[in-house]
Protein backbone atom coordinates (compact mmCIF):
# COMPACT_ATOMS: atom_id res chain seq x y z
CA UNK A 1 0.00 0.00 0.00
CA UNK A 2 1.32 3.54 -1.06
CA UNK A 3 1.09 6.50 0.87
CA UNK A 4 1.57 9.94 0.22
CA UNK A 5 2.37 12.67 2.49
CA UNK A 6 1.04 16.21 2.29
CA UNK A 7 3.30 18.33 4.66
CA UNK A 8 1.77 21.87 4.63
CA UNK A 9 4.21 24.78 5.40
CA UNK A 10 4.59 28.59 5.28
CA UNK A 11 8.12 29.34 6.14
CA UNK A 12 9.46 27.82 9.15
CA UNK A 13 12.18 25.67 7.57
CA UNK A 14 13.36 24.70 11.09
CA UNK A 15 10.33 23.15 11.59
CA UNK A 16 9.30 21.73 8.36
CA UNK A 17 13.42 20.14 8.47
CA UNK A 18 12.22 18.33 11.69
CA UNK A 19 9.13 17.21 10.09
CA UNK A 20 10.99 15.74 7.28
CA UNK A 21 13.54 14.14 8.66
CA UNK A 22 11.36 12.50 11.03
CA UNK A 23 9.32 10.69 8.41
CA UNK A 24 12.99 10.05 6.69
CA UNK A 25 13.74 8.07 9.91
CA UNK A 26 10.48 6.27 11.20
CA UNK A 27 8.52 6.22 7.56
CA UNK A 28 11.34 5.97 4.72
CA UNK A 29 8.70 4.10 2.85
CA UNK A 30 6.03 7.36 2.83
CA UNK A 31 6.50 9.39 -0.62
CA UNK A 32 6.50 13.35 0.39
CA UNK A 33 5.22 16.37 -1.37
CA UNK A 34 5.97 19.56 1.00
CA UNK A 35 2.77 22.60 -0.03
CA UNK A 36 4.28 25.78 0.56
CA UNK A 37 1.65 28.63 1.26
CA UNK A 38 4.64 30.69 2.13
CA UNK A 39 8.17 30.89 0.91
CA UNK A 40 11.41 32.53 2.53
CA UNK A 41 15.54 32.02 1.88
CA UNK A 42 15.53 29.61 4.45
CA UNK A 43 13.12 27.74 3.10
CA UNK A 44 13.93 28.17 -0.26
CA UNK A 45 17.53 26.96 0.55
CA UNK A 46 16.36 23.98 2.66
CA UNK A 47 14.62 22.77 -0.37
CA UNK A 48 17.42 23.03 -2.73
CA UNK A 49 19.84 21.37 -0.33
CA UNK A 50 17.52 18.14 0.04
CA UNK A 51 15.70 18.02 -3.22
CA UNK A 52 12.66 17.56 -1.52
CA UNK A 53 9.13 18.14 -3.66
CA UNK A 54 7.40 20.79 -3.18
CA UNK A 55 4.09 22.54 -4.72
CA UNK A 56 3.89 26.69 -4.06
CA UNK A 57 0.30 27.35 -3.46
CA UNK A 58 -0.07 30.53 -6.27
CA UNK A 59 -2.82 32.04 -4.05
CA UNK A 60 -1.68 32.34 -0.99
CA UNK A 61 -2.76 35.40 0.83
CA UNK A 62 -2.02 36.56 4.39
CA UNK A 63 1.24 35.21 6.88
CA UNK A 64 0.53 31.87 5.06
CA UNK A 65 -1.48 29.80 8.22
CA UNK A 66 -4.67 28.68 5.22
CA UNK A 67 -3.53 25.97 5.35
CA UNK A 68 -7.03 24.49 3.97
CA UNK A 69 -5.81 27.28 0.68
CA UNK A 70 -2.55 24.94 0.06
CA UNK A 71 -4.36 21.81 0.58
CA UNK A 72 -7.34 22.85 -2.23
CA UNK A 73 -4.98 24.00 -4.57
CA UNK A 74 -2.92 21.24 -4.83
CA UNK A 75 -6.65 19.09 -5.03
CA UNK A 76 -7.16 21.21 -7.71
CA UNK A 77 -3.95 21.25 -9.82
CA UNK A 78 -4.17 17.55 -10.62
CA UNK A 79 -0.35 16.24 -9.59
CA UNK A 80 -2.10 14.19 -6.82
CA UNK A 81 -3.25 11.89 -9.01
CA UNK A 82 -0.14 11.86 -10.80
CA UNK A 83 1.56 9.67 -7.01
CA UNK A 84 -0.97 6.66 -7.73
CA UNK A 85 -1.20 6.57 -3.88
CA UNK A 86 -3.54 4.73 -2.27
CA UNK A 87 -3.45 6.70 1.00
CA UNK A 88 -3.17 10.39 1.15
CA UNK A 89 -1.73 11.81 4.86
CA UNK A 90 -1.89 15.45 5.91
CA UNK A 91 0.92 16.27 7.56
CA UNK A 92 1.01 19.76 9.51
CA UNK A 93 5.06 21.21 9.51
CA UNK A 94 5.20 20.95 13.61
CA UNK A 95 4.19 17.53 13.31
CA UNK A 96 7.15 15.14 14.53
CA UNK A 97 7.07 11.17 13.84
CA UNK A 98 8.09 9.69 17.54
CA UNK A 99 8.41 5.74 16.49
CA UNK A 100 8.56 3.21 13.73
CA UNK A 101 4.98 2.28 14.51
CA UNK A 102 3.53 5.22 13.45
CA UNK A 103 3.24 3.76 9.96
CA UNK A 104 1.92 0.16 10.50
CA UNK A 105 -0.39 1.80 12.62
CA UNK A 106 -1.96 3.96 9.80
CA UNK A 107 -1.77 1.21 7.06
CA UNK A 108 -3.46 -1.35 9.51
CA UNK A 109 -6.28 0.88 9.88
CA UNK A 110 -7.62 1.23 6.43
CA UNK A 111 -7.36 -2.78 6.07
CA UNK A 112 -10.75 -2.47 7.24
CA UNK A 113 -13.00 -1.38 4.77
CA UNK A 114 -15.63 0.26 6.93
CA UNK A 115 -12.71 2.72 8.11
CA UNK A 116 -13.01 6.37 5.90
CA UNK A 117 -10.67 7.99 7.99
CA UNK A 118 -7.02 7.97 10.47
CA UNK A 119 -5.92 10.67 12.43
CA UNK A 120 -5.43 12.85 15.39
CA UNK A 121 -8.89 13.88 17.47
CA UNK A 122 -9.60 17.32 17.45
CA UNK A 123 -8.92 19.32 20.76
CA UNK A 124 -13.02 20.50 20.36
CA UNK A 125 -14.82 17.49 19.23
CA UNK A 126 -12.61 14.40 19.41
CA UNK A 127 -15.26 12.51 16.94
CA UNK A 128 -13.89 14.50 13.94
CA UNK A 129 -10.29 13.77 13.25
CA UNK A 130 -7.93 17.26 12.53
CA UNK A 131 -6.15 17.94 9.49
CA UNK A 132 -2.67 18.12 11.08
CA UNK A 133 -2.39 14.55 11.35
CA UNK A 134 -5.41 13.34 9.15
CA UNK A 135 -5.55 9.88 6.54
CA UNK A 136 -7.67 8.82 3.77
CA UNK A 137 -7.95 6.93 0.91
CA UNK A 138 -6.73 8.67 -2.43
CA UNK A 139 -10.01 8.75 -4.05
CA UNK A 140 -12.18 10.11 -0.39
CA UNK A 141 -9.43 12.80 -0.32
CA UNK A 142 -9.32 14.10 -4.11
CA UNK A 143 -13.60 13.81 -4.17
CA UNK A 144 -14.13 15.54 -0.87
CA UNK A 145 -16.27 18.54 -1.37
CA UNK A 146 -13.64 20.97 0.53
CA UNK A 147 -10.86 20.80 3.13
CA UNK A 148 -11.73 24.48 4.00
CA UNK A 149 -12.80 25.54 7.62
CA UNK A 150 -16.92 26.13 8.02
CA UNK A 151 -19.33 27.28 10.32
CA UNK A 152 -23.68 26.29 10.50
CA UNK A 153 -25.03 28.71 11.90
CA UNK A 154 -28.59 27.28 11.90
CA UNK A 155 -26.69 25.02 14.79
CA UNK A 156 -23.60 26.57 15.56
CA UNK A 157 -21.60 23.59 14.62
CA UNK A 158 -18.29 24.79 13.48
CA UNK A 159 -15.35 22.87 11.72
CA UNK A 160 -11.63 23.16 11.43
CA UNK A 161 -9.39 22.20 8.09
CA UNK A 162 -10.58 18.85 6.91
CA UNK A 163 -14.15 18.65 9.66
CA UNK A 164 -16.54 18.64 6.48
CA UNK A 165 -14.79 15.97 4.58
CA UNK A 166 -14.69 13.66 7.99
CA UNK A 167 -18.60 14.87 8.08
CA UNK A 168 -19.03 13.47 4.64
CA UNK A 169 -16.86 10.19 5.35
CA UNK A 170 -19.54 9.47 8.06
CA UNK A 171 -22.65 10.73 6.33
CA UNK A 172 -21.50 7.90 4.03
CA UNK A 173 -21.00 5.58 6.67
CA UNK A 174 -17.60 5.28 6.96
CA UNK A 175 -15.67 4.79 10.30
CA UNK A 176 -13.46 7.77 11.90
CA UNK A 177 -10.31 6.01 13.61
CA UNK A 178 -8.97 8.68 16.10
CA UNK A 179 -5.93 8.19 18.01
CA UNK A 180 -5.95 10.40 21.28
CA UNK A 181 -3.57 13.17 22.54
CA UNK A 182 -2.05 13.72 25.52
CA UNK A 183 -0.52 17.10 26.74
CA UNK A 184 2.74 16.91 27.80
CA UNK A 185 3.89 19.54 30.60
CA UNK A 186 5.96 21.43 28.15
CA UNK A 187 2.59 22.63 26.65
CA UNK A 188 1.97 20.31 22.90
CA UNK A 189 0.41 17.31 22.27
CA UNK A 190 1.33 13.75 21.83
CA UNK A 191 -0.54 11.43 20.45
CA UNK A 192 -0.57 7.55 21.34
CA UNK A 193 -0.98 3.83 19.93
CA UNK A 194 -3.82 2.60 20.54
CA UNK A 195 -2.82 -0.78 21.85
CA UNK A 196 -0.05 -2.57 23.15
CA UNK A 197 2.66 -0.97 24.84
CA UNK A 198 0.99 2.41 23.80
CA UNK A 199 3.83 3.74 22.08
CA UNK A 200 3.89 7.76 21.41
CA UNK A 201 3.20 8.15 17.79
CA UNK A 202 3.50 11.52 16.75
CA UNK A 203 3.94 14.86 18.36
CA UNK A 204 2.44 17.56 17.39
CA UNK A 205 3.66 21.85 18.80
CA UNK A 206 0.18 23.33 17.66
CA UNK A 207 -0.17 26.69 18.87
CA UNK A 208 3.01 28.74 18.00
CA UNK A 209 4.31 27.86 15.10
CA UNK A 210 4.89 31.23 13.66
CA UNK A 211 6.22 32.44 17.20
CA UNK A 212 9.85 32.56 15.90
CA UNK A 213 12.58 34.24 17.74
CA UNK A 214 12.66 37.83 16.48
CA UNK A 215 15.50 40.56 16.40
CA UNK A 216 17.09 41.94 19.46
CA UNK A 217 14.95 45.31 19.26
CA UNK A 218 11.74 43.99 19.47
CA UNK A 219 12.96 41.03 21.84
CA UNK A 220 13.57 44.06 24.25
CA UNK A 221 10.91 46.00 23.67
CA UNK A 222 8.55 42.54 23.89
CA UNK A 223 10.90 41.86 27.70
CA UNK A 224 10.03 45.31 29.01
CA UNK A 225 6.02 45.20 28.19
CA UNK A 226 6.34 41.44 29.68
CA UNK A 227 7.80 42.92 32.93
CA UNK A 228 5.09 45.55 32.77
CA UNK A 229 2.49 42.94 33.05
CA UNK A 230 1.77 43.11 29.37
CA UNK A 231 -0.56 39.99 28.85
CA UNK A 232 0.06 39.96 25.02
CA UNK A 233 3.91 40.42 25.58
CA UNK A 234 3.58 37.08 27.87
CA UNK A 235 2.03 34.78 25.56
CA UNK A 236 3.86 35.94 22.91
CA UNK A 237 7.59 34.92 24.88
CA UNK A 238 5.78 31.90 26.39
CA UNK A 239 4.96 30.92 22.75
CA UNK A 240 8.71 31.51 21.42
CA UNK A 241 10.29 29.44 24.51
CA UNK A 242 7.74 26.58 23.90
CA UNK A 243 8.49 26.55 20.16
CA UNK A 244 12.21 26.47 20.56
CA UNK A 245 11.83 23.45 23.35
CA UNK A 246 9.60 21.41 20.70
CA UNK A 247 12.65 22.41 18.20
CA UNK A 248 15.28 21.07 20.75
CA UNK A 249 13.12 17.90 22.13
CA UNK A 250 12.45 16.60 18.91
CA UNK A 251 15.84 17.12 17.74
CA UNK A 252 16.99 15.08 20.82
CA UNK A 253 14.54 12.17 20.22
CA UNK A 254 15.80 11.98 16.45
CA UNK A 255 19.07 12.14 17.35
CA UNK A 256 19.82 14.19 14.48
CA UNK A 257 21.43 17.79 14.59
CA UNK A 258 19.76 20.94 13.78
CA UNK A 259 20.22 21.66 10.06
CA UNK A 260 19.03 25.31 10.58
CA UNK A 261 19.38 26.92 13.82
CA UNK A 262 16.73 29.76 14.84
CA UNK A 263 15.29 32.34 12.52
CA UNK A 264 15.67 35.81 13.19
CA UNK A 265 12.77 37.85 11.92
CA UNK A 266 12.62 41.67 11.40
CA UNK A 267 9.08 43.28 11.94
CA UNK A 268 6.73 41.94 10.00
CA UNK A 269 5.96 44.56 7.74
CA UNK A 270 9.22 44.57 6.27
CA UNK A 271 8.71 41.38 5.48
CA UNK A 272 12.81 40.60 6.05
CA UNK A 273 14.35 37.41 7.38
CA UNK A 274 18.16 36.96 7.99
CA UNK A 275 20.04 33.05 7.67
CA UNK A 276 21.94 32.33 10.27
CA UNK A 277 24.78 30.40 9.13
CA UNK A 278 25.24 26.55 9.29
CA UNK A 279 26.85 24.60 11.87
Amino acid sequence: MTVLALITTARCADLTALCVDSLKQYAPRVTRLILVNQMDRPLRRWLADTGEVYFVNPEARGDGSDHAGAIEAARASGCLEAYGADLIVLVDNDCVILSPQWYPELVRAFEDPSVGAWGGEWIVAPSVLHASMLAMRSVDFLHATTFRPSVRYEDKRWRDTGGEACDELRAMGFRLVGVPRALTIAGWATYWCLRGDHTPLWAHLGSGTFAVRPAWPRRFVRSVKARAGHRMAKKAIAREQRRAAFLAWGRAWLGTPPVLREMIHGRPHEGKMVENHRT
